[in-house]
């Protein structure tokens, strides 16, 4: 599986006939629906790609951005806010990590009731195999020779008690949505 053809799985998953993301629920169900159509090894490639776009997005400005739209993101939270991040599909995805800030229309864009966080995304390659085709995930895995790129370490430039350095970070988000009673 191509990047390209990865991309075109979440793009696939983000179809909707409103302005409006789906909400996580039914996009969770395209996403499984497209899921489905792939091989065991097509499916790996995928949470390999998936894994890897994560790694790629532990950055302190996203986890600043995450932190602000949230009021707060631990560890596990900014993990769930990379994977809403990659399935927001690829042109926001490059964007956001080139400018935290461009995630400011995306907030926008998240029916009431979700958050700018998507846990389950993580399991969905697992639970397709394991119910899907009655196989371990992490057996079939292991017969295949993808690459795995590991979370670089994070140089912070902020502190979750110190407003003004988060504002530094990502400036037009804090401004926007500090605060905010959305989420």
């Amino acid at each position: 599986m191509t990047e390209d053809q990865f991309w075109g799985i979440i793009e696939n998953s983000l179809k909707t006939d409103h302005k409006f993301y789906p909400s996580i629920d039914n996009q969770q169900e395209l996403l499984n629906s497209e899921l489905q159509k792939l091989t065991i090894k097509e499916i790996i490639a995928f949470e390999c790609i998936f894994s890897n776009l994560k790694n790629i997005a532990y950055k302190q400005d996203l986890w600043a951005s995450a932190f602000i739209i949230m009021y707060g993101c631990s560890d596990d939270g900014f993990m769930d806010f990379r994977n809403w991040l990659i399935t927001r599909g690829k042109n926001v995805f490059y964007n956001a990590l080139e400018n935290a800030d461009s995630l400011n229309a995306e907030f926008n864009k998240i029916q009431d009731g979700d958050l700018p966080s998507w846990e389950n995304a993580s399991y969905l390659p697992v639970k397709i195999i394991e119910d899907v085709f009655g196989k371990d995930f992490y057996e079939e895995a292991h017969k295949y020779d993808f690459d795995y790129n590991k979370e670089p370490d994070i140089d912070f430039k902020w502190e979750e008690d110190n407003e003004e350095s988060i504002q530094a970070i990502c400036p037009n988000t804090f401004g926007a949505w500090w605060g905010n009673d959305k989420f």
